[in-house]
């Protein structure tokens, strides 16, 4: 089961991200790219009922967002 989903709502997407396993790192990046073939008004990371995991996941994970802040694992 992956932890990461992607979906449409309108012109919105939706990430969600069950818990943060190391899938999420190959998850994340993948549902982004999917959302990002629509032209989207914004996205929302749904982390409702997250229970945790491995921080370098989260941390990998938010760097998709904004590459340059990658910091050293």
């Amino acid at each position: 089961m992956r932890d990461v989903r992607s979906r449409l709502l309108g012109d919105v997407g939706v990430l969600r991200i069950k818990e943060f396993s190391d899938g999420v790192q190959n998850d994340f990046p993948a549902e982004m790219k999917k959302l990002l073939m629509h032209h989207l008004q914004g996205i929302v990371i749904d982390l409702r009922g997250n229970t945790g995991g491995v921080s370098d996941a989260a941390t990998l994970a938010a760097c998709e967002l904004d590459p340059a802040a990658l910091p050293e694992l």
